[in-house]
């Protein structure tokens, strides 16, 4: 596959997820694995790399949720790329590049970055990790910036992150991780901002914190609510996140999958992966839906599940609240409803980045705020969360 075409998406869900439904779909191509990379471009998913019984891959397959259809493209470092096969790896994707780097190879804890350019089916080598050589590190990508942290290293756990700007391939190192060192976490994007838990400190953990690109700080927020395991996974659809499978602390292998709310900082199990138990396996999300398949639990697997969420509507905003004038022209909002059960509002980006709160009142005054899309969410004293969008356009 010498192209991919263009799949143009959008869309975006302003409401708490149920049960939703999984739907098996298309084997990943090539053989069961574990320890894969994933990374989409193009509103196509790619996964590669990993381990079987056969040993480390290195080849790299893409998927096109369209046609529910597997292709090969060039594995990495292309036809003189023997070598670089490698399990335990990270992948993302910016600027519409996918890169694979680190992981366990011919050295157990490398170091390398490749760059894979879908519109030319090339890989090109890039900038080597600047700390030390790893592997079961932890990546995401925040606004086309990659990070990458924590892992194993020959010296043991790692904490230190690193950001990776593609455009002028320069790493920085932007500081440790504010919890304990680890390997095998669940990592994603969600919004503006990003979500880092679970894994393996020595002993498996549970905890769960978000990331804040503009600070390079981290927050503890509500602990994973099941068993604590690793080499679990994850993905993020602003406002829900979803994480499961993995190795508990029993020894299980898991296929159960908890939904995290942004708004509310809380936990709720939704429909288990209808596939085996697994640990080590991969999740992407595509076109507003989720993706998992591969993983190991004694046997490798290829199979790959579309998950769906069933949208529960958060009162909408819309009837009992009224955003006016919308699109606004000024530097403030009125809002047209009853603020008696309202506890205080909040303005997020529609990425979902905290911009500003306070108590509602009929009057907001949102100079500060640039022309776009915002979404303004109001808490009620019983918890309850009401959501409108509204339009500035000065």
């Amino acid at each position: 596959m010498k192209k991919l075409a263009i799949v143009l998406l959008a869309g975006i869900g302003l409401s708490c997820n149920g049960q939703g439904t999984w739907v098996q779909v298309d084997s990943v191509g090539g053989p069961p694995r574990a320890g894969c990379v994933a990374f989409e471009i193009y509103g196509f998913a790619f996964v590669g790399m990993g381990n079987n019984f056969d040993g480390k891959k290195r080849s790299l397959y893409a998927y096109n949720w369209f046609d529910d259809d597997w292709d090969k493209v060039e594995s990495i470092g292309g036809e003189n790329g023997n070598g670089l096969e490698r399990s335990g790896a990270v992948g993302f994707a910016c600027n519409n590049r996918g890169y694979v780097g680190l992981g366990n190879g011919i050295n157990p804890f490398l170091s390398d970055l490749w760059e894979y350019n879908p519109d030319t089916d090339a890989w090109t080598q890039k900038a080597n990790f600047p700390g030390t050589g790893r592997r079961k590190a932890s990546a995401f990508t925040i606004n086309n910036v990659a990070y990458v942290g924590c892992g194993e290293d020959a010296n043991g756990l790692r904490k230190d992150f690193y950001s990776y700007d593609a455009i002028s391939n320069v790493w920085n190192y932007i500081g440790d991780f504010d919890g304990a060192a680890r390997k095998e976490a669940v990592a994603f994007t969600m919004g503006d901002q990003a979500y880092l838990g679970l894994g393996d400190t020595g002993t498996f953990t549970n905890d769960f914190w978000q990331f804040e690109p503009s600070t390079n700080t981290w927050t503890q927020k509500a602990s994973f609510p099941s068993t604590s395991r690793t080499a679990a996974t994850g993905w993020g659809q602003f406002p829900n996140a979803y994480v499961g499978t993995g190795l508990d602390v029993q020894l299980d292998y898991k296929n159960d999958i908890w939904s995290y709310n942004y708004f509310s900082d809380s936990w709720a199990q939704v429909a288990s992966l209808p596939g085996d138990g697994r640990a080590h396996a991969v999740a992407i999300l595509i076109n507003n839906r989720g993706y998992l398949g591969t993983g190991y639990n004694g046997s490798f697997f290829d199979d790959w599940y579309e998950y769906s969420p069933v949208l529960n509507t958060i009162e909408n905003g819309e009837g009992k609240f009224r955003v006016y004038p919308n699109p606004a022209s000024s530097s403030f909002i009125r809002v047209d409803g009853s603020y008696n059960d309202i506890e205080n509002y909040t303005i997020l980006s529609i990425g979902g980045k905290i911009l500003q709160s306070g108590m509602l009142r009929n009057e907001i005054d949102v100079s500060s705020l640039t022309n776009g899309s915002y979404l303004l969410v109001y808490k009620t004293k019983t918890g309850s969360l009401i959501t409108t969008r509204f339009i500035l356009s000065r």
